[in-house]
């Protein structure tokens, strides 16, 4: 998955490893995310492929997408997708603590909340700087409903924990 997340930016606009990645960090970390450590392999392996070109400046590494890449990520894009499961520690660990575990969890449950808001405020200050496309737009709408409805959800949860 991570050569179309690569493919996609790279459609955007030509970019750096460091510039794919804080992109993103910015953009799809919410439901997509990737390490420098994966990163470049899979830059390596889409080159080999003939998917991505790279071209030297200043000493820098800038890679765009080719025209087999832009077909790849074109025919990519029409198919059906595969159904994910969305995997999270913190869910399974409030799923199974008992009511007396709660009040000893109160500092990762307060941890979520900011890392909840913390992500709220990096989309809002995305979205107020960029022009997107539609389907960027409903990615980002969703993801800040997303997490507007879990920040609701934690304040509650905490509410009836006596905090």
């Amino acid at each position: 998955m991570l050569d179309y997340v690569i493919l996609g930016f790279l459609r955007i606009m030509p970019m750096t490893g460091y510039q794919l990645k804080k992109n993103i960090d910015v953009s799809t970390s919410n439901f997509w995310t990737a390490s420098f450590g994966g990163l470049y392999p899979a830059l390596a392996r889409l080159e080999k492929k003939n998917w991505v070109k790279i071209k030297e400046s200043k000493g820098k590494k800038i890679y765009s997408i080719t025209e087999q890449g832009r077909n790849t990520l074109d025919s990519w894009i029409k198919q059906p997708y595969k159904k994910q499961i969305w995997k999270d520690e913190f869910m399974l660990k409030m799923f199974f603590a008992t009511d007396t575990e709660l009040p000893g969890l109160l500092s990762q449950i307060y941890k979520r909340l900011g890392e909840v808001e913390s992500k709220l405020g990096e989309l809002n200050k995305i979205t107020d700087k960029i022009t997107m496309s539609k389907g960027q737009n409903f990615c980002f709408e969703l993801g800040r409903s997303l997490l507007e409805t879990e920040r609701r959800a934690l304040f509650e949860f905490l509410k009836e924990l006596g905090e």
